[in-house]
């Protein structure tokens, strides 16, 4: 009974909880855990891609350009205001992260737990990536990618799905299996189903 309250309650008030989850990981990353936006250590690739020799030999910028070239905006555009502009970013990119982690749980779990979907992105968003910025905008493309591919019914959805995984490895290599992962289960999904013996079928029309 109190789980089907609390679920009342969310469906109710959810975009309070939204704005709160919004600030909370403001609170949390950049002031609790004192986290810096951008590691002191990757200041001077951003200076790299700039000159664009972001990969000419220097052993400190590991990441993947997407995450460099990231930086390099927001200090173009917002200049000494680019960190701040980075942090509410990201508490953006935790916010549609976590309404899409619910959408996925929603569809795919026949008995839907909240506390499930607070686990899957606690794993996702905060274990996985491990205070690494660049891990985390790789795991945010993954997700967005996972779902407009398995999910979305968008028209071009294999396209638009593999520009956020293009992405989301060009942030950081480490999500490689992932997407590759997924990339097997859509089409081994696309490709065959089970006849009406239950027996699987190879489906060439769709070819």
């Amino acid at each position: 009974m109190e789980l089907n309250n609390l679920k009342l309650i969310f469906k109710k008030y959810w975009p309070l909880f939204l704005l709160i989850l919004f600030f909370f990981t403001i609170l949390w990353q950049f002031k609790i855990l004192d986290i810096p936006v951008i590691q002191e250590r990757e200041i001077p690739c951003i200076k790299y891609t700039e000159e664009g020799n972001l990969y000419g030999g220097q052993p400190r910028c590991v990441q993947g350009p997407v995450t460099y070239y990231t930086f390099f905006i927001f200090e173009k555009i917002f200049g000494n205001l680019s960190n701040i502009f980075l942090i509410f970013l990201i508490s953006i990119f935790h916010v549609i992260t976590f309404i899409l982690i619910l959408k996925i749980l929603k569809k795919a779990v026949k008995h839907f737990s909240l506390v499930l979907v607070f686990i899957l992105y606690f794993f996702l968003m905060v274990i996985l990536i491990e205070n690494n910025l660049a891990s985390f905008f790789a795991m945010f493309y993954l997700v967005v990618g996972f779902y407009i591919l398995i999910y979305s019914n968008l028209k071009y959805k294999e396209g638009i799905s593999g520009l956020f995984f293009w992405s989301s490895l060009f942030s950081s290599a480490n999500t490689a299996i992932f997407i590759f992962i997924i990339i097997a289960y859509y089409f081994i999904h696309l490709f065959i189903h089970k006849s009406n013996e239950g027996k699987l079928v190879f489906d060439k029309n769709r070819i």
